[in-house]
C-alpha cells in the first residue's frame, strides 16, 4: 500500500493498491454523471413525459458548477458519530447512502404525473454527487504523495469514466435485457451500495487532528481562498488553468454537428464517438498521467498542451476526407486520446496546487475555474463556425491555446528562477 518513492519505478505504479482504491471510488464518482445526463432523461421520455419537458432535467447538472459554493463547509465540519472513520471518508459514506435513498425514490415516484418530482429529485441527486466529488477528491489527493499526483489523476478519470461508461450503455443494455427500467436501476442501486462498503475499507489521510466539529467562516472560507491567493504567480496560475483547455473546448462543443455536416450518421457518431471515443480518452488519461509523472507537473503540461493543440488541425484533415468512417476514427482516435493526456496532466497539476489544510475547497476553486471556459466561451462556438468557417475555426482553436503554453512557458522559467 505504500507510495512510489522514485518517478522511475513506472511497474511500480501497477501494484500500488492506493490507486486501486482511487480507481474504485472514481467509478462511484462517475456513476451519478450518465443518470443525469442519460438515464433519468430516456426513462422519463419512455414514460411519456414530452422531450421539452424531459430536456429540463439538465438542470440537475448545475450543482458540478457550483460545488465550491460548499466545499468549505465539507472541508470544515466532520459528521458526528462518523468522524472517527475519517474526515473525507464519513463524507463519502453518507453522501452515498442518501444517493442511494434518492434514487430509489426516482424509481418509486416515476410517471408523467410525477416528472416535477422526479425532476426536484433529479437535483438533489446532482448535490449529492457533486458533494460526494468533493470529498473524494479531497480524499484521492491526501491518499497520496505529492510525486503521484499525476498518476492519481489519470486513474480518477479512468475510473470516472468506466463509472460514467456503466450507466450510459451498461444501462440501455440492461433496459434491453430486463425489459424495465426500475429493474434496472435498482442494479446500480446495488453497486452503490456495494462502493459504500468499499469506503468502509479505504484508509483516510484526511488532518483527523484537527478537532473542531463546526463551521468557521475565517478559518473554513477565508483562510483557504486567501492562503491560494497568496502564494508567488497565483493569478499567472488561475489564468494557465482557465485558459488551458480553451482551445479544445470550443473545438469540442460543435464536433459532433461538424460530424453530421459532413454526412456521418448518427449511429456512426455515437458508435465511433460515444464508445470507441471513450476508449481512446481512457488510454489518454493514463499517457498523460505517466508524462507527468516522469517530466514533471509544469514540462507534463506544456507537452501534453502542445499535443493536444496541435491534434485539433486533424479536423482539417477529417474535412477534406469528407464522410469516411475510417477517417472518422483516426481523427476521434486522435481528438480523445490527446484531449484525455491534458486532462490527466491538468487534474494532477490541480492536486499538487492544493494545501492540504484546505483541501477540498482549493480543489474545489481550482476545478471550477477550469470550467470556465465550458460555461462561457463554448456558447460562441457556434457563431464562430458561421462567420469563420469550419477550417478557419479550426485554425482559430489552435491559436486559442497559445496564450495557456506561453504562460506556462513563463511558470517554468520562473520556477526554475
Amino acid at each position: 500500500m505504500g507510495q512510489v518513492n522514485s518517478k522511475y519505478h513506472i511497474l511500480g505504479i501497477f501494484t500500488n493498491y492506493a490507486l486501486f482504491e482511487i480507481f474504485i471510488l472514481g467509478i462511484l464518482s462517475g456513476l451519478p454523471f450518465s443518470i443525469l445526463y442519460t438515464s433519468l432523461v430516456m426513462m422519463m421520455k419512455d414514460l411519456g413525459v414530452p422531450l421539452a419537458m424531459v430536456t429540463g432535467l439538465a438542470i440537475a447538472r448545475i450543482p458540478y458548477s457550483l460545488k465550491f459554493l460548499w466545499a468549505p463547509f465539507i472541508d470544515g465540519v466532520r459528521i458526528p458519530f462518523l468522524e472517527k472513520l475519517g474526515r473525507r471518508k464519513s463524507w463519502m459514506i453518507v453522501v452515498t447512502a442518501l444517493k442511494i435513498l434518492v434514487l430509489w425514490f426516482i424509481i418509486e415516484v416515476a410517471s408523467v404525473e410525477s416528472y416535477r418530482t422526479v425532476q426536484m429529485l433529479a437535483i438533489l441527486f446532482g448535490f449529492l454527487a457533486a458533494t460526494y466529488d468533493i470529498a473524494y477528491d479531497a480524499w484521492r489527493i491526501e491518499r497520496v504523495g505529492p510525486e503521484m499526483q499525476a498518476i492519481n489523476a489519470a486513474i480518477a478519470v479512468f475510473g470516472y469514466r468506466m463509472g460514467a461508461l456503466i450507466t450510459a450503455g451498461g444501462v440501455l443494455y440492461l433496459v434491453g435485457v430486463t425489459g424495465s427500467w426500475n429493474k434496472t436501476l435498482m442494479i446500480i442501486i446495488g453497486l452503490f451500495f456495494i462502493g459504500m462498503l468499499f469506503i468502509l475499507t479505504v484508509p483516510d489521510k484526511g488532518l483527523d487532528q484537527a478537532k473542531k466539529t463546526s463551521f468557521n467562516i475565517k478559518e473554513n472560507v477565508i483562510e483557504p481562498f486567501k492562503d491560494f491567493l497568496g502564494r508567488p504567480m497565483a493569478i499567472s496560475i488561475l489564468i494557465t488553468i482557465v485558459l488551458y483547455k480553451a482551445g479544445e473546448a470550443m473545438l469540442g462543443f460543435v464536433s459532433t454537428p461538424f460530424y453530421q455536416d459532413l454526412g456521418f450518421s448518427k449511429q456512426e457518431i455515437a458508435s465511433v464517438v460515444k464508445v470507441f471515443g471513450v476508449v481512446a480518452t481512457t488510454l489518454g488519461t493514463i499517457a498523460g498521467g505517466l508524462v507527468s509523472y516522469r517530466l514533471g507537473a509544469i514540462r507534463g503540461l506544456l507537452v501534453c498542451g502542445i499535443v493536444q493543440m496541435i491534434s485539433n488541425l486533424t479536423f482539417i484533415w477529417l474535412n477534406a476526407q469528407g464522410p469516411q468512417l475510417h477517417a472518422l476514427f483516426v481523427t476521434v482516435a486522435v481528438d480523445n486520446f490527446t484531449g484525455g493526456m491534458g486532462a490527466a496532466a491538468l487534474v494532477g497539476y490541480l492536486g499538487m496546487l492544493c494545501n492540504r489544510q484546505y483541501t477540498a475547497t482549493q480543489y474545489a476553486l481550482l476545478s471550477s475555474a477550469t470550467t470556465l471556459v465550458n460555461n462561457t466561451l463554448t456558447a460562441y462556438s457556434g457563431s464562430l463556425v458561421e462567420y469563420l468557417g469550419w477550417n478557419q475555426f479550426f485554425i482559430f482553436t489552435v491559436i486559442l491555446s497559445l496564450p495557456a503554453l506561453a504562460m506556462l512557458l513563463y511558470l517554468g522559467r520562473r520556477l526554475e528562477d
